[in-house]
């Protein structure tokens, strides 16, 4: 089946096309199927863009999850920090007694308190 260039009123290109007036019948049926189906397409894509409460649904799910990605990597960061506050508090404890068991011992070798005050 050959086509020709639709034109609008001015006479201008409108991109679609138009079937010959010598086609058979079959052709045009088909052409007419296919021309529904795109259109349905079209209806469908128009629809979904003016779906307003749908897109703004989207757009809420999108910041939802936006908002818990950030909320889990400041969990994150907070556990490490924690983590590693509590590792520098544990080995100044222990670097503490280790200075308090070593002062007790010398005061204990020399007969002398072990605390200054």
């Amino acid at each position: 089946m050959t086509k020709s260039k639709a034109t609008d009123r001015r006479g201008k290109n409108s991109g679609g096309t138009v079937p010959d007036q010598s086609s058979d019948p079959q052709e045009i049926k088909a052409d007419i199927a296919a021309t529904r189906a795109e259109l349905g397409d079209t209806i469908a894509d128009l629809k979904a863009k003016t779906d307003v409460k749908a897109r703004a649904g989207k757009g809420v799910e999108a910041v939802k999850d936006r908002t818990m990605e950030a909320a889990n990597q400041a969990r994150e960061t907070v556990w490490r920090r924690q983590t590693a506050l509590a590792a520098i508090a544990i080995g100044a404890l222990a670097a503490l007694s280790a200075l308090g068991i070593r002062k007790r011992r010398m005061a204990k070798s020399s007969n002398r308190r072990w605390w200054p005050w």
